[in-house]
C-alpha cells in the first residue's frame, strides 16, 4: 500500500511540472536538485518482442507533400520520387513500422549499457549509432528493449543506458557516456570499422529531454529523437530534431515549446489518444518515425527522409497532428 502511494505521489508531481526552454541559464543549472519528469513507477508494459507492441491509434491523417521541396540528401518533385545517394551503403528499409531488413540482437556492454545491433554487417559500411535514455524510474531494457531492437533490425547501433532516466536532468553523464561506448566498439573486436563516428540521441520523458542535453553539448551527436520530453533551460541547439508527442501526454506543453525554441531542421508528430506512460512502447510509430529520422540524418538515406516531406508519411504518421520547420 505505501509503495502504491509512493508511486502515485510520484506521478502526480511529475505531471504538473513544466520546464521551461526559453529562458536562459549556465550548463551550472543541470545540477542534481532538478525536480524529476517521467512516468513515474512504470512496469513492463509488453513483450520484448519488435512485434508485440502495436497498438498506434486509428484515426488517420491525409498525406501532404511539399512541391519541389529540396533536401540535402536528395530531391522530391512531389510525386514521392527521390534520386538515390551513392554514397548511402545501408540495406533498404521498405516499411519502417516493421522490421527492418536486418536481423537485430543485443549483448552485454561495460557496466551498465545493452547494445543492440544489426546482424550480417556490409563489409566496409559505417553504421549510425544512437544513445537511448531511459524515462525516470526506470532501470535497465525491460520497458524500451523494443525500440532498441526495431532501430537495429533497421540497421543502427543503440546505446542503451540502463541509468535511471538516463540522467537527463543532471547533465545527461550516462548517456554522454555512452557515446564512448559507441566509440570504443567501433574501434576494436566484432564491431571494429563498422560504427560511425557521428550519432544520435533519443530516449523517453527525461531520456528525452537528456537526448536534447547530448544534442547540445556533444559534437558527435548529428541528431535528436526526443519522446516526450523537451528541454532544459540552455539546451538548445540545431541539430536535426524529431519531437514526438500525444494528446494525452503531459509533457505535451513541452515538447511544443522545444519545437519553438529549437533551430535547425525539426518535425513534431502529435498522436491522437496516445498517453505518456506507456504510448512510445505501444505506439509503432514512435519507433518507426525514430527509425526513418536516424537513417535521414545519419545514415542519408533518401528513402526515409522523404517520409518528412510536408506533413509526412499518411502510413507513418496515421492518427497525428504535424508540423516542420526549417525542412
Amino acid at each position: 500500500m505505501r509503495l502504491m502511494l509512493q508511486s502515485s505521489l510520484l506521478f502526480f508531481f511529475s505531471a504538473t511540472i513544466t520546464i521551461s526552454l526559453l529562458s536562459s541559464c549556465s550548463q551550472a543549472s543541470m545540477e542534481p536538485n532538478y525536480p524529476v519528469i517521467g512516468a513515474g513507477n512504470v512496469s513492463k508494459p509488453c513483450d520484448e518482442s519488435i512485434d508485440s507492441c502495436d497498438q498506434g491509434t486509428d484515426t488517420g491523417s491525409d498525406d501532404f507533400r511539399s512541391e519541389g521541396q529540396e533536401d540535402e540528401s536528395g530531391t522530391s518533385d512531389g510525386s514521392g520520387n527521390y534520386e538515390e545517394n551513392p554514397n548511402f551503403c545501408l540495406k533498404n528499409s521498405e516499411n519502417f513500422l516493421e522490421p527492418g531488413p536486418y536481423g537485430s540482437a543485443s549483448k552485454a556492454g561495460p557496466s551498465g549499457y545493452t547494445v543492440f545491433y544489426p546482424e550480417e554487417l556490409e563489409k566496409g559500411c559505417k553504421h549510425p549509432f544512437v544513445v537511448w535514455g531511459n524515462g525516470t524510474t526506470q532501470r535497465g531494457v525491460a520497458s524500451y528493449g523494443v525500440i532498441g531492437k526495431h532501430l537495429a533490425s533497421h540497421g543502427i547501433f543503440v546505446i542503451h543506458t540502463h541509468a535511471d532516466g538516463g540522467g537527463g536532468l543532471r547533465g545527461a553523464g550516462p548517456m554522454k557516456e555512452g557515446i564512448q561506448v559507441a566509440k570504443d566498439l567501433g574501434d576494436s573486436g566484432e564491431f571494429a570499422g563498422a560504427i560511425s563516428r557521428d550519432g544520435g540521441s533519443s530516449g523517453h520523458s527525461q531520456g528525452g529531454i537528456g537526448a536534447q542535453v547530448l544534442g547540445s553539448s556533444s559534437p558527435e551527436i548529428k541528431a535528436v529523437v526526443d519522446m516526450m520530453g523537451g528541454a532544459v533551460a540552455g539546451a538548445r541547439h540545431d541539430k536535426p530534431t524529431l519531437l514526438l508527442t500525444g494528446s494525452q501526454d503531459f509533457m505535451r506543453s513541452s515538447i511544443n515549446q522545444a519545437f519553438g525554441a529549437l533551430d535547425g531542421k525539426i518535425f513534431l508528430a502529435d498522436f491522437a489518444g496516445v498517453e505518456h506512460m506507456f504510448g512510445p512502447m505501444r505506439n509503432a510509430s514512435f519507433r518507426g518515425a525514430s527509425a526513418a529520422w536516424f537513417r535521414c540524418n545519419l545514415a542519408k538515406d533518401n528513402r526515409a527522409c522523404q517520409l518528412f516531406v510536408g506533413k509526412g508519411d499518411a502510413s507513418l504518421f496515421k492518427g497525428a497532428t504535424t508540423k516542420s520547420k526549417n525542412l
